[in-house]
């Protein structure tokens, strides 16, 4: 829905400094305040980074003068290139983190805390979006359930899928998929798995139980790689694999031959956040440029052109009218309780250990 820009932009650009206590003069806002300056931001490529290109950095250089350069990679590499810089001059300004991983770098003390008074629009958010530890809020929800092939199993009399135990069904051997424990994905798959196995996945030998059942599944693939995954759904060599919700919505608008649903013990609910680094001599234009990414509008554009749910309340009721558009997404409070929210502290606190014996296991990866 490409239509929706030009009236987004608009929106961006009557409420990016709002409250943000921006330099002024006569009532003013002084627009090229920061020319001359680089903000750096360390994102994950993709369909998030096209947008944030497009509707943020683009709108955000024309009020402030700065540049916005963007660095691609995952919430690991970020958080390994965060750590090596410590005490040093931080690699980027701004990073994006998947929620599970912005708690290990708020622990390692590597994020600046920010609150209402640095970044306003924090206030506007869904409870589950505001700043839970010492970094920023979340801009977007996501979730992981099952992506598969229904003309596939159809052709093999599979039912669709309705439970993650329906992975294990020996009519899907050779043809099953999931993702590396690398994943956030594969971390959730391994839970499911130690359920699946009557352990509890908040233990260490809970999840030593999942990955053992996990093994006896045979997948025909263990994927780091989400292009490998989609060829082989193309080719039809898997029928069935746990995703996020982003990626299966993006086949389907591609018109791949697969369908995305939860099963009935739920999908997995995620969120990503935006921080600003510690020690980065930009925070202020850091900050601006987040409270920019929580407008009504930029949050209103990511649903429609990206499939991830919004984080600012006043957008939720909108939304709610097109429900071939919410349908790819958690919507609000009632999409998120739907889904499973694991411990991440707890998860976190036996990620060492989990992935050693993951590793074990699976010490070849696509």
């Amino acid at each position: 829905m490409r239509s929706s820009i030009g009236i987004v932009f608009i929106l961006l650009l009557a409420s990016l400094f709002v409250g943000c206590n921006n330099e002024e003069k006569d009532g003013n806002i002084k627009i090229h305040s920061f020319s001359g300056a680089e903000l750096t931001v360390a994102g994950f490529g993709g369909s998030t980074q096209r947008q944030m290109q497009m509707l943020a950095a683009q709108t955000f250089e024309t009020l402030t003068g700065a540049q916005v350069k963007f660095i691609k990679g995952t919430s690991r590499i970020h958080l390994g290139a965060i750590k090596k810089a410590k005490g040093q001059k931080p690699p980027f300004d701004v990073v994006l983190l998947d929620g599970i991983i912005q708690q290990i770098a708020s622990r390692e003390g590597l994020l600046q805390a920010s609150t209402v008074d640095d970044i306003p629009l924090i206030e506007n958010l869904l409870p589950q979006a505001q700043p839970r530890v010492a970094g920023g809020p979340a801009f977007q929800f996501y979730s992981v359930g099952i992506v598969y092939d229904p003309a596939a199993l159809d052709e093999a009399d599979v039912p669709d899928p309705s439970s993650w135990s329906d992975f294990w069904r020996p009519e899907l051997r050779g043809h099953v998929a999931v993702p590396s424990i690398y994943h956030t994905s594969g971390m959730d798959f391994v839970q499911a798995a130690a359920r699946k196995a009557g352990a509890s996945p908040e233990t260490l030998e809970g999840l030593k139980k999942g990955i053992d059942a996990i093994v006896e599944l045979k997948p025909a693939m263990v994927y780091r790689s989400v292009r490998k995954l989609r060829d082989a759904f193309q080719e039809e060599k898997i029928w069935i694999a746990p995703i996020y919700n982003s990626r299966a919505y993006s086949w389907i608008g591609q018109n791949m031959r697969v369908t995305y649903t939860f099963p009935r013990e739920k999908g997995f609910g995620h969120l990503t956040t935006i921080n600003v680094v510690k020690g980065t001599k930009n925070r202020r234009l850091a900050e601006m440029f987040i409270n920019l990414v929580l407008t009504q509008g930029y949050q209103y554009a990511q649903s429609i052109e990206t499939p991830y749910g919004p984080v600012h309340r006043n957008v939720i009721e909108p939304l709610a009218h097109f429900p071939n558009v919410v349908k790819r997404f958690p919507l609000g409070e009632e999409g998120l309780s739907r889904l499973y929210v694991p411990n991440w502290e707890r998860i976190n606190s036996l990620r060492a250990d989990v992935e050693k014996y993951w590793f074990e296991k699976f010490p070849d990866e696509e």
